[in-house]
């Protein structure tokens, strides 16, 4: 659908991956809605993957699909934390050796590259005194051939014109040129540039990291999930790699493990400690609803069985519970709650205006009186909801899993809660009258 070019910058979905360099250069490629096309993300990477083969002047070409939630980073990624770059590299090469050996693990990469190559100059100084030359003049020229400098200038119909001396591409990518430049020495007489200087050609500097303003090194391996998963990979990473064995060999160093499985996990964590502060929330402002301790739980009971309906929808559609998901699970319990809590608070309303009625056919009638509305409601949501997650009509791709934990929980919960509300209000009630009915009894036993 667009296509946004970058160059001089590399992005990705993790921190340690933004990085502005000369070498480097990035597209972005925004996809028409996937119920629009013909071809999954993944199998458009993997044309553009075989499209590229017979394409030269780059050494390394990554792809990466973008899959929605936060940024989660590569299946694999693990921090080295060390000021000493010998120990840092020392570990870094064990590391690498070791994910080499672990199946499933594969295009393993490190941040510890060196930059583009350079070539170092060492200036000959007794030689260039001998030859009448001086340090500033060999700069200057050097800096003119490679940079350009501004000459002159002349004035051309009522405008300033300027000269800009530079060597051409070719020259100034050819080292004989550069061995070969012609400096005028106090004298006037041309010498060479080779005559004064040494040439040594040395690895560029590398780009650094630091982690929590310390000097990093990360290695980042993705996992074929055919074969494992990243989850896996890691604890067999642990097991050949422990605590003990990194700080014995590798002295104050820091392995932090990250990617996706950790990130995912992290995420997970957070919906959870959400969703249980959520039910906490739902549960004392039901208490202070309802006037009672237990029927609070009538309806939070109901929300276990409302996930079976989500469960069920992936595992018929072929789909993982992602983060997305998740959320789209958090906010089926709010819609569980609710609809528990008016069949709940109906049946209350009940009792108290005809208290002579025996309580299983208040429960009866409030069912009864509800199932349209609840049924309804229900009807139009699902209606409302599963077309964004079939993509009838448009839809993100990012937001379709949502949709189909919505719908398909909402579907399956709804009959369910007017079948537990009712039983779970009755069974409550059976044991909150069980002390009652013991003091009955005692008299009669006498």
């Amino acid at each position: 659908q667009s296509a946004i070019t970058l160059a001089g910058i590399k992005t990705g979905s993790s921190d340690i991956e933004q990085i502005q360099s000369g070498n480097y250069g990035s597209i972005m490629i925004n996809l028409h809605p996937f119920s629009t096309r013909d071809r999954t993300a993944k199998q458009i990477s993997d044309e553009i993957l075989k499209s590229t083969t017979h394409i030269t002047g780059y050494e390394e070409l990554d792809i990466r699909i973008d899959g929605g939630g936060p940024p989660v980073g590569k299946d694999i990624e693990i921090r080295i934390i060390n000021t000493t770059d010998s120990i840092r590299e020392k570990a870094e090469q064990k590391i690498i050796s070791t994910l080499k050996n672990i199946e499933g693990a594969e295009s393993i990469k490190t941040t510890n590259l060196p930059g583009k190559p350079q070539i170092k100059l060492q200036i000959k100084e007794e030689k260039l005194a001998r030859l009448g030359l001086t340090l500033s003049q060999v700069v200057q020229t050097i800096s003119t051939a490679y940079k350009g400098s501004d000459i002159t200038s002349t004035r051309i119909k009522n405008e300033d014109v300027g000269f800009h001396v530079i060597l051409n591409d070719e020259d100034r990518k050819n080292i004989n040129t550069l061995k070969t430049l012609l400096i005028p020495n106090n004298t006037q007489k041309l010498i060479p540039l080779k005559e004064v200087v040494n040439f040594y050609q040395i690895p560029g500097s590398p780009n650094y990291y630091h982690y929590n303003g310390l000097r990093s090194t990360t290695i980042t391996a993705g996992v074929n999930k055919d074969i494992s998963t990243p989850i896996k990979v890691y604890e067999t990473l642990k097991k050949a790699l422990p605590e003990s064995l990194i700080e014995t060999q590798f002295q104050n160093s820091t392995i932090v493990y990250g990617g996706e499985a950790q990130e995912t996990n992290e995420s997970f964590i957070s919906l959870f400690q959400t969703l249980l502060l959520a039910l906490l929330g739902i549960y004392f402002t039901l208490i202070l609803l309802f006037n009672s301790l237990s029927q609070p739980f009538i309806v939070i009971l109901t929300i276990p069985f409302g996930m079976i309906g989500v469960i069920t929808a992936f595992g018929l559609h072929n789909q993982d519970l992602g983060f997305m998901s998740m959320l789209g699970t958090i906010g089926l319990t709010g819609i569980i709650v609710n609809d528990a809590l008016i069949l709940v608070n109906h049946i209350n309303n009940l009792r108290k205006e005809m208290p002579e009625t025996p309580l299983l056919q208040l429960v009866a009638k409030g069912t009864a009186d509800r199932f349209r509305a609840l049924l309804l409601t229900t009807l139009t949501t699902v209606a409302g909801i599963l077309p964004l997650a079939y993509g009838i009509g448009g839809s993100d791709p990012f937001i379709a899993p949502m949709g189909l934990a919505l719908g398909y929980g909402l579907a399956f919960s709804t009959p369910v809660i007017m079948i537990l509300v009712p039983s779970f209000y009755l069974l409550i009630e059976d044991i909150k009258s069980i002390p009652s009915r013991l003091r009955k009894k005692k008299p009669n036993e006498h």
